[in-house]
């Protein structure tokens, strides 16, 4: 019972646009660290760019939900705390969120192309 090369891309794709965006929101957080409130939001945000695993096993266990669903609900769960406790959303929630949708696209786009044949294999 072996993974088949097309679901291995998207594996392989899926894991290393996580990395790169949990990474760039990790950087970001460090820079901004004496200015807690966009240090904690981009820290959310980095843990929600890796929850892509989290979804998998998820899906293992029968719970069938949209990674798209999962994705916009712990999004808009920030949003409305930006509302509710400051009126207005954060510019970190901002942009680390639009940060976070355009990865996932990003590595959404590239499962099932050559270009992303050539990362899986420039990676074996």
């Amino acid at each position: 019972m072996g993974i088949s090369p097309a679901h291995l891309q998207g594996i392989v794709i899926g894991d290393f646009q996580s990395l790169i965006v949990f990474v760039a929101l990790v950087a970001a957080a460090l820079h901004f660290r004496h200015r807690p409130a966009s240090h904690k939001r981009l820290m959310l945000l980095s843990c929600f760019a890796i929850y892509g695993p989290v979804h998998s096993r998820l899906e293992q266990l029968g719970l069938h939900l949209s990674w798209e669903l999962l994705l916009g609900g712990f999004l808009l769960s920030l949003v409305m705390y930006d509302l509710m406790s400051a009126g207005r959303v954060h510019r970190a929630t901002t942009w680390g969120g639009l940060l976070v949708l355009v990865g996932d696209l990003a590595g959404l786009a590239l499962v099932g192309t050559t270009a992303g044949g050539s990362i899986v294999d420039s990676l074996r």
